[in-house]
C-alpha cells in the first residue's frame, strides 16, 4: 500500500515540477505522508508521526 501511495506521490510531484510558473500558482505541492526509512535491510516507509525521536531527529522532521 506504502509503494504504492510513494509511486503516486512521485507521479503527481513529477506533473508539478513540468507545470509552468503560473500554473503552480494556481494548486498546492503534494506532501508525502510517509518517510522512507532503511531498517534492518530494508527500505519500509513510516508515517511521520510513528517515527520514533531519534528517527525524527535523523531524517530532520
Amino acid at each position: 500500500m506504502r509503494e504504492t501511495m510513494y509511486q503516486l506521490y512521485n507521479e503527481l510531484q513529477d506533473k508539478y515540477l513540468a507545470m509552468e510558473p503560473v500554473q503552480k500558482r494556481q494548486v498546492k505541492m503534494v506532501n508525502f505522508p510517509y518517510i522512507r526509512l532503511e531498517e534492518n535491510g530494508l527500505m519500509i516507509f513510516k508515517a511521520t508521526d510513528e517515527l520514533s525521536p531519534e528517527q525524527k531527529l535523523l531524517t530532520g522532521c
